[in-house]
């Protein structure tokens, strides 16, 4: 009687486990997810190795063009190492800030795509009530209002209606 129930069990469990594979075989098909295509590298990108920059980057910002805008410190350096970095060709393009000592500013993007970069570094933990906006189209900087205090890294988030919010604290 045992042998029975037992051969009896088998058989079910193997009809269950029938049932479920095709259950999920025709999810799969039905919901049309098949295994990815191979793709290449031009499709999908790579890693690379490391390569040679011309300073080593404290700020940087993707910009609308696919370009990356990034600048260093320390502050002796200032905003005059601003580069413009194509990913594309690998070329560099100073776009210095004759104004803004850059180290230690918050940015963001706006709405139209231009970089948002406030504050700045007057000395080492003060910062300056600069604000700048950088044209990724003209490659040009245009100091704008200044802010009523001065910052110091300050934080800068771009809002879903695409305005600026820095906090005050």
């Amino acid at each position: 009687m045992i042998a029975i129930a037992k051969n009896f069990r088998e058989k079910h469990f193997t009809l269950f486990v029938a049932i479920v594979t095709a259950l999920v075989a025709l999810a799969t098909l039905s919901s049309g997810v098949l295994p990815a295509a191979a793709q290449t590298p031009a499709q999908v990108g790579q890693w690379e190795g490391p390569i040679s920059w011309p300073w080593v980057s404290i700020h940087m910002i993707l910009l609308p063009n696919g370009k990356v805008l990034f600048f260093d410190g320390p502050p002796e350096h200032g905003g005059q190492t601003a580069t413009l970095w194509n990913p594309a060709d690998g070329a560099f393009t100073a776009v210095p800030n004759n104004v803004t000592d850059l180290f230690c500013v918050g940015h963001a993007r706006l709405a139209d795509g231009r970089a948002f970069i406030v504050g700045g570094n007057l000395i080492p933990g003060a910062g300056l009530v600069d604000s700048n906006i950088f044209d990724d189209v003209t490659n040009t900087w245009t100091l704008t209002s200044p802010m009523k205090y001065a910052r110091w890294y300050p934080s800068v988030t771009t809002l879903p209606d695409g305005d600026s919010s820095m906090p005050v604290i």
